[in-house]
């Protein structure tokens, strides 16, 4: 989520970059998209080949990490490659037809450190001699085994093997025959040595063992048990009547929330299935209650809706599409799936409201009793039934990430929803400063001041210098009026980041607002020398020079402004005004144009330009450009104010009269209007 203040500085633009790319990494979306790996190989001469198609490594994965090691024991290298995309783990197994011979060293360290990092070891065999060093943090993400290859070509044997060790210790050894592992410890007499297996012989391998429960076909639908079960968020529900409805019958014990649609041929056969297959239990089982829910169909569909749900036998609820969105993101945060759910989905709810299981596509009745039966006691069933193979799952949190939840609530317009994942943040890390600032944000955004002054304070309660979070007091202080402790936040800020451009800028806001004009203007020339293109430093600035009487100097900011963004309007309409004001009315009337020209759009150009117009005599010209600034922006008070003025220049009395009073009907008791009225009226 953005750390800055509202403006398009560079430091906003470079994080919704960022925001943009984790929301499509998010989605599914990849780093690198259709671009293949590549394979060089190694020439005697130094150079290198390009050998990615032939050798088949030429993947278009999403690569991210690769480690060299010895797979499977025969002595030459095999890699290991991790993909953010799927497959994410290949084993690329050499098999190469090549018999020349080779050696592999692994060392201990025992005076220097174990792992023997930067030791170096040379060969001399077959009239070369090659050195190698043993380094950690071979790639990113990754790490090479700590084996060093050798290849000896048609050497007989390794006539001299070097060591020398980080201690500054030497160890030698000579005659060492090939096809063989080598482990040398530090100060050992001789290295040990492991006969390497046969090439391209099979690996013998163990099947994976499922702890819990058989594991499903990969290739089939999907089915995911919660590690930390999600509670179900509150949904504003209704029945097939129109009346509000919910779940709550269900609470204490399990049910199920089927999501379907009519025009799903599975989800209908599923739900026939399951009420076929209820029908047939005894009558003193116990039922597990079951939901289906839907997209609220318009009008024309409800009632074959209504004649096809009446088939189920069960409660049909309906949901507009924002709150379905709250469940397919939800959904997309457990499980990592795609927003676009494929239809059915079903959702095994435990007595607790909170999701425990969940099944893509069309599922068994029979299967979700029997995972009812099996719904986990505690954490440890919770594993035993959500890990796909028996181990020790080693983490220090395995809690849901509500804080990235809340993040793409707040991403797909639902600010509300973000703010409840926060506050379940809020409850499993009480003192989390990322999650009050954000939660701030949010707060500000909505206008809740009280509450937003409460979130900033307690992230700066966990992290004093944390400057954005001070920055964003201030703004909420600023609005709250408070102006002169805004000033302070500002000020503070400035201390711990003399280059932080959201607080000069909103210091030198303040420092207008308090009739301290000099001091903004110094104020808003640091934040325009810190980042050059930055607009509405040169915009203020010129708005601080205009209070002065500084006219030559407001024009030549606002000039820079047009320079550095040539296509925002407001620059060019606040130029020709001030233009206009020292008596360059052409000049005025021209920038005017310009900003109407970059943008047709924008209200205030008229406005600006009608009051020009009307200054240089062409009074029609002035009502036309009021006229047309009415139009675009209905509810724009100076618009019909100006153009009665001019009206009434014009001798226009009834028009005048007419412009003022339509004021009165989107804004009673408009002082303006009033008074306009009042003075045509003779009072």
């Amino acid at each position: 989520m953005p750390r800055a203040t509202g403006l398009d500085t560079h430091l906003s633009r470079y994080e919704d970059a960022w925001e943009a790319i984790n929301r499509l990494i998010r989605q599914g979306g990849s780093w690198s998209g259709f671009e293949r790996n590549c394979f060089y190989r190694g020439s005697p001469d130094g150079s290198f080949a390009n050998g990615s198609a032939i050798s088949g490594l030429d993947f278009l994965d999403d690569g991210r990490g690769l480690a060299v090691w010895d797979y499977d024991r025969d002595g030459d290298p095999d890699l290991l490659l991790k993909n953010r995309s799927g497959p994410q783990l290949r084993i690329l197994r050499n098999d190469s037809a090549s018999e020349h011979a080779r050696i592999t060293v692994r060392l201990i360290g025992t005076k220097s450190n174990r792992d023997a990092i930067g030791a170096r070891v040379s060969i001399e065999a077959g009239g070369r001699r090659r050195v190698k060093e043993l380094r950690a943090g071979s790639g990113f993400l990754s790490q090479n085994s700590r084996e060093l290859f050798f290849g000896l070509g048609d050497a007989p044997r390794v006539e001299k093997l070097i060591v020398e060790w980080p201690s500054g210790d030497e160890q030698a050894f000579e005659k060492l025959a090939p096809g063989f592992a080598y482990t040398i410890r530090e100060g050992a007499r001789e290295p040990k040595r492991t006969a390497f297996a046969k090439r391209g012989a099979a690996m013998k391998t163990n099947p994976p063992i499922a702890h819990g429960e058989k594991i499903e076909d990969v290739d089939g639908p999907r089915r995911v048990w919660l590690i930390d079960p999600a509670p179900l968020p509150r949904l504003a529900l209704t029945g097939l009547d129109g009346r509000p409805a919910s779940v709550r019958k269900a609470r204490g014990r399990p049910f199920i929330l089927n999501l379907w649609s009519p025009e799903c041929v599975v989800c209908v056969k599923e739900l026939h299935a399951w009420r076929k297959a209820r029908l047939s239990r005894k009558a003193e089982a116990e039922e597990v209650p079951v939901f289906a829910l839907t997209a609220t169909p318009d009008a024309a569909a409800r009632a074959s809706l209504e004649k096809l749900a009446s088939k189920f036998e069960l409660p049909v609820l309906l949901a507009d599409r924002s709150e379905l969105l709250v469940l397919s993101i939800l959904i997309e945060d457990i499980a990592w799936w795609r927003r676009d759910l494929p239809l059915p989905c079903t959702l095994l709810i435990d007595e607790r409201g909170r999701i425990a299981r969940i099944y893509e596509g069309a599922v068994d009745w029979n299967q979700i009793e029997k995972d009812v039966a099996a719904l986990p006691k505690n954490g440890a069933e919770r594993f035993g039934l959500a890990l796909p193979f028996r181990g020790v799952y080693h983490s220090s949190d395995v809690l849901r990430n509500n804080f990235q939840l809340g993040v793409s609530f707040l991403e797909a317009g639902l600010p509300y929803r973000a703010l409840d994942a926060f506050a379940q943040v809020l409850a499993q890390r009480p003192d989390d400063v990322e999650t009050f600032y954000n939660a701030g944000l949010i707060f500000l955004q909505l206008g809740d001041l009280e509450s937003a002054r409460e979130s900033f304070s307690q992230a700066i309660r966990g992290e004093p210098e944390f400057v954005d979070a001070i920055v964003n007091l201030g703004v909420v202080a600023a609005r709250e009026q408070k102006l002169e402790e805004a000033k302070r936040h500002f000020e503070r800020v400035l201390e711990l980041r003399a280059d932080h451009v959201e607080a000069l800028m909103n210091l030198g806001n303040v420092e207008i607002t308090i009739g301290q004009p000099r001091e903004a203007i110094e104020s808003f020339r640091r934040a325009a020398k810190l980042e050059k293109t930055l607009s509405a430093a040169h915009k203020r600035l010129g708005t601080a020079h205009r209070m002065l009487g500084d006219l030559r100097s407001a024009i030549r900011a606002y000039e820079e402004a047009t320079r550095v963004s040539p296509t925002d309007p407001e620059a060019w309409s606040n130029l020709g005004v001030i233009l206009a004001e020292s008596g360059e009315l052409e000049k005025g009337h021209q920038a005017c144009l310009r900003a109407i020209e970059v943008d047709p759009k924008y209200a205030s150009a008229y406005v600006n330009d009608g009051l020009i117009l009307g200054a240089l005599g062409r009074g029609k010209a002035s009502v036309a450009a009021f006229e047309k600034a009415i139009e675009i922006a209905p509810d724009l008070a100076p618009a019909y104010l100006n153009l009665a003025r001019q009206h009434l220049r014009l001798g226009n009395a009834r028009e005048a009269r007419a412009a003022a009073r339509r004021v009165l009907e989107f804004a009673p008791g408009h002082p303006g209007a009033v008074e306009l009225l009042r003075a045509l009226d003779g009072e």
